[in-house]
This record gives C-alpha cells, sequence and structure tokens, in this order.
C-alpha cells in the first residue's frame, strides 16, 4: 500500500514539473494584432505574423537572454525601444519586404 501510495505522489510531482519545464525552453506572447514572439532557451526571439509591432516602454523580452532577432517576412514596422535592455544581440535578420 504505501509503494502505490508513493509512486501515485512521484507521478503527480512530474505531472505539475512539466508545464515548468517546457516554459523555461521557449517564452512567448503577442506584440501586435496579428503578430506574435518566441524565445528560445538559446536566445533566439522570432517576431512573425503580419501587420506592424507595438511600441514598447519595456519589451516582453526585455532582460531574458536575447541573442539573435529573426524578423519574419509579414512584419511592417520595428516598434519602438523593441530592444531596449536586451543586453547584447549578436545578430538580426530582416527581411527585405
Amino acid at each position: 500500500m504505501k509503494k502505490r501510495f508513493l509512486v501515485l505522489i512521484l507521478l503527480l510531482l512530474i505531472a505539475l514539473a512539466l508545464p515548468l519545464l517546457a516554459s523555461a525552453e521557449t517564452q512567448s506572447g503577442t506584440c501586435g494584432d496579428n503578430l506574435t514572439w518566441t524565445l528560445t532557451d538559446s536566445g533566439v526571439l522570432t517576431i512573425s505574423g503580419t501587420g506592424p509591432m507595438e511600441d514598447f516602454d519595456t519589451a516582453k523580452w526585455s532582460n531574458k537572454g536575447v541573442k539573435y532577432v529573426l524578423i519574419e517576412n509579414g512584419v511592417t514596422r520595428i516598434g519602438k525601444q523593441a530592444f531596449m535592455d536586451c543586453g547584447i544581440i549578436n545578430g538580426i535578420t530582416i527581411p527585405d519586404r
């Protein structure tokens, strides 16, 4: 009986920890009416969707280890102060159109 109880508790703890581990790998959100952002654990920030990026007082990805920025086709405007407080960005890709 004790073994079953311990196994049940262990499985419950694992189930509760999985969402926390997954969220540590990537973070995401919106940054415009039709734009989303994703930041991987390796520091790659991807902006995708269509339309203009909103302006920021503090961007949602500030101080989160952004190392490289990839702005995909469809983004028509980069918001003011979008990369303020990002530390050192080693590279950025902006589409021609």
